[in-house]
């Protein structure tokens, strides 16, 4: 089962969408509806659906994890967390650092938008993520909340075409009860895969790390909690 369907995320306002409630009232009002739909029907409202973008994504999460990060990092991607005062907020952070209070994210994007976020995120300005990638910029900000940390992580991974081989020898031994889940990885065409050049502009494994500002922290809190106060109880009807 997917994380997105996960019953803590459910009904509950989640990182990954939490920019919504940041937009304009029309934009938080639709989220803040959704989240009450789910309330009412007690599951989530988006059906478990798999592209080959989203099962590229989710295997290269934990590549990164396992063959680019120190052991530093733990991997929490499968794991649903709320946050300690605000029981209707939560969570699925890639990568937490707690020796160094940070909390990261990877994104494994396809060639177009992993330029345009490295391109970003490399000029070390933070007021830019945050205008050029609220969504990314708010999950991480919301997951440093539900967390305590200090700090956020976007990073951003794309393979050399000499890693491929790895990659693909990886991907066979990945999951051995569904080993079709990533055949398009293991069986498919190179040039099916996201890859850089060897020896190009852009570097594979692109980290950088930003202080989160405590007014950011506070902005979304509010928001939050000013949101909260919308949702219904969860329903149920006796039989």
């Amino acid at each position: 089962m997917s994380i997105t369907m996960n019953p803590e995320r459910c009904g509950n306002f989640t990182s990954s969408e939490i920019y919504r409630l940041l937009g304009t009232s029309k934009v938080a009002e639709t989220y803040i509806h959704e989240k009450n739909l789910e309330r009412k029907l007690g599951r989530c409202l988006s059906l478990e659906k798999s592209t080959r973008s989203m099962s590229w994504g989710h295997f290269m999460e934990k590549y990164v994890h396992e063959n680019k990060l120190s052991m530093s990092y733990a991997l929490m991607s499968d794991t649903t967390v709320l946050h300690p005062d605000v029981a209707y907020w939560a969570g699925s952070p890639d990568n937490v650092n707690k020796k160094e209070s940070v909390v990261g994210d990877t994104k494994c994007f396809e060639p177009k938008a992993f330029c345009e976020y490295v391109d970003c995120i490399i000029q070390n300005d933070i007021e830019l993520f945050k205008k050029l990638f609220p969504k990314e910029y708010w999950q991480l900000v919301s997951n440093a909340c539900i967390l305590g940390m200090k700090f956020i992580e976007p990073i951003a991974y794309m393979p050399y075409l000499s890693e491929i081989p790895a990659i693909k020898k990886a991907a066979q031994e990945a999951d051995p009860l569904d080993p079709w889940k990533f055949g398009f990885i293991v069986n498919g065409d190179i040039s099916e895969l996201a890859y850089l050049p060897d020896g190009g502009y852009y570097k594979d494994l692109n980290i950088v790390r930003f202080e989160v500002p405590l007014a950011d922290k506070k902005l979304l809190t509010e928001a939050v909690v000013k949101a909260g106060a919308h949702l219904i109880p969860r329903q149920s009807i006796a039989a």
